[in-house]
């Protein structure tokens, strides 16, 4: 049985002026965390019905999403990881679950991105780093603040470098890939 956080129904209930799935998954991702990697459908179940939302209609915009692809595959994709859901695909919950090497999140997303959609314009060679926050929310059970403070830490190592460009979010790259 999962246990409703009447906080994370406030907080979710105050960020949903449309009902988006993969906001309401990434949500529950970073702040409801289990046993297994991803969100139970239980889970989504029970903040469903605690936020008044339709669980048929629930059901239905996360089958127009899901995969079960093992691996990145292009597109707002949400995918199965055994019986749950995830915004990331299994492959990077195998390899980066309770690791806070920020440049190990890099190197694998971005290989499964190559790998998915061929050779990635200089431009997009890292990632932006709302997305590396995210995923240590998630792989690491950090909060966001601590997140923050590894990756200036890891910035300042040098093992990452956050380059700024035209783009209002900052890119996290591996240091052989600052051009």
């Amino acid at each position: 049985m999962v246990i409703v956080d009447e906080k994370l129904v406030d907080d979710l209930s105050l960020r949903d002026r449309e009902y988006q799935i993969d906001d309401f998954v990434t949500y529950l991702e970073r702040h409801h965390h289990g046993e297994e990697p991803g969100i139970s459908m239980e889970c989504l179940d029970a903040y469903a019905d605690a936020l008044g939302y339709d669980r048929d209609r629930t059901h239905a915009l996360l089958e127009e999403r899901l995969t079960d692809s093992t691996t990145w595959t292009p597109g707002n994709n949400l995918y199965r990881v055994g019986e749950n859901v995830s915004i990331y695909p299994p492959s990077w919950h195998e390899k980066l679950s309770d690791t806070i090497d920020i440049a190990e999140y890099v190197r694998i997303m971005l290989e499964e991105k190559i790998a998915a959609t061929g050779r990635l314009p200089p431009a997009r060679r890292g990632v932006p780093q709302p997305d590396i926050l995210t995923a240590i929310e998630i792989f690491a059970d950090l909060d966001r603040e601590m997140g923050e403070d590894l990756l200036k830490k890891q910035r300042q190592e040098g093992s990452i470098v956050v380059f700024a460009s035209q783009n209002p979010e900052d890119l996290v790259r591996l240091p052989k890939t600052e051009e």
